[in-house]
């Protein structure tokens, strides 16, 4: 490049029409990054959210130079505040991604500045389907079948935590975590278990309380006794659409 030339590091847009929509309904907002959609092969963040007919839209897009969080920070702290509106984002109650600790690390320096009334929730698909794709390799795979009944029991297990159907408060969310490891630590304790199992087992524990633990606040957005609002658990954007829209129905009538 010559001194004077200029090169495009991002940008971010929006239509119209669907930032008038964003308006409308603020509660949910959504946020990932796909790859490989335009020839400069630019990461391409998206943001979406739900009307009130339960349809998808996309209030803004993003090219994005890197994935870095310094990027993730320009854009939770400029390019939303500028197209969306800063009063428009106080109504917003709800902030999903996926496990990436940059996006959600740049969101957090920056919710009590713009989004003051939102929470942060996780993508659990990513936090455990991928992190259990991460740990494979730590597993002994002898015995495939009981690798995969393990894997199984965990996966359902965890996921009781964050759906509908699942733990509905602290104390069962509690009672389900306790339950969860103490089948782990009985299967390490187990001198009658095969070798592999035990080891597996081990590397399960350790993933559970390393990777999945330490994120509950995240997943577990605020449980809340005796009801199912957005302010007590929500986990995907149909089901905290769901929930805002029940509410919004029981308080008019």
């Amino acid at each position: 490049m010559q001194v004077g030339n200029k090169i495009l590091l991002g940008v971010a847009w929006c239509r119209e029409d669907e930032r008038i929509l964003f308006e409308k309904h603020p509660e949910l907002l959504m946020f990932d990054v796909t790859h490989q959609t335009n020839e400069e092969k630019r990461p391409l963040g998206i943001a979406a959210a739900v009307d009130q007919n339960m349809e998808i839209f996309t209030p803004f897009r993003v090219f994005m130079p890197s994935q870095q969080q310094w990027v993730f920070d320009w854009i939770f702290r400029s390019c939303i505040p500028v197209l969306m509106g800063p009063h428009i984002l106080e109504r917003t109650q709800l902030v999903l991604t996926d496990g990436d600790k940059q996006m959600y690390g740049a969101f957090d320096n920056v919710k009590e500045a713009f989004y003051p009334n939102a929470k942060h929730g996780l993508c659990m698909f990513h936090l455990v389907n991928k992190g259990l794709e991460r740990i494979k390799c730590k597993l002994r795979r002898q015995d495939k079948t009981r690798v995969n009944n393990m894997l199984h029991t965990f996966k359902t297990s965890v996921f009781t935590w964050f759906q509908l159907g699942g733990v509905e408060n602290v104390p069962e969310f509690g009672m389900s975590r306790a339950a969860l490891r103490k089948w782990l630590s009985d299967l390490q304790d187990d001198e009658d278990e095969d070798e592999d199992v035990r080891h597996n087992a081990m590397v399960l524990q350790d993933f559970l309380l390393q990777c999945i633990l330490p994120h509950k606040n995240r997943f577990l957005v605020c449980l809340r006794i005796g009801g199912r609002t957005l302010d007590y658990r929500a986990n995907s954007a149909l089901e905290g659409k769901l929930i805002v829209w029940c509410r919004k129905f029981a308080d008019s009538q």
